[in-house]
């Protein structure tokens, strides 16, 4: 008999050896639940208190304090709608003056931008005055943004030609005659 015991405890050792991983499984599961549902129930709480917070202090604010930080943000939008509007102004009268004084230019009207200091241009209104002379003077001090061209495409190959050839001179000329 004392073997059918030992049996019998060996195979319900073995069932709870098997048993015990999923057991701690299930409970990894259940602990990860909720610590999110906490952590989920921490985030609404906090948003409502941010929320409460946001509405208390409009409250407190008188009126004028409204509309002082209503004018300040206004103004934050013009200065910004500013700034582009004469970035996209210069990019144009940098354009123009480019073909104006007939500079070719070796890198993008954007790119030669940068090296223009925005402290440098001065502004009529909404008009740049100085845009010509500062784009000479930039070309002047870095000479490789503008390209001077000085002949044809072909580096100049064929100048010293008298004039055109007939295919027979020219055939004769290969030959050695």
């Amino acid at each position: 008999m004392p073997e059918e015991t030992t049996t019998t405890e060996a195979t319900d050792v073995t069932t709870q050896r098997e048993a015990a991983p999923a057991d701690d499984y299930a409970e990894l599961k259940e602990s990860i639940r909720k610590e999110r549902d906490a952590r989920r129930a921490i985030e609404k709480e906090a948003t409502e208190l941010r929320r409460f917070r946001d509405e208390r202090t409009k409250a407190e604010q008188s009126e004028t304090e409204r509309l002082a930080a209503r004018e300040k943000t206004v103004a934050d939008q013009e200065q910004r709608i500013t700034e582009r509007l004469r970035a996209s102004i210069l990019r144009d009268e940098v354009s123009s003056a480019v073909t104006a004084e007939k500079i070719t230019l070796n890198a993008p009207v954007g790119d030669v931008l940068r090296f223009i200091e925005s402290d440098a241009v001065e502004w009529d209104g909404e008009t740049p005055k100085n845009v010509r002379s500062l784009l000479r003077e930039l070309v002047k001090g870095r000479p490789y943004l503008a390209s001077r061209r000085t002949g044809s495409a072909d580096g100049g190959a064929g100048q010293d030609q008298a004039g055109p050839q007939s295919m027979n001179d020219l055939i004769r000329s290969r030959v050695g005659r």
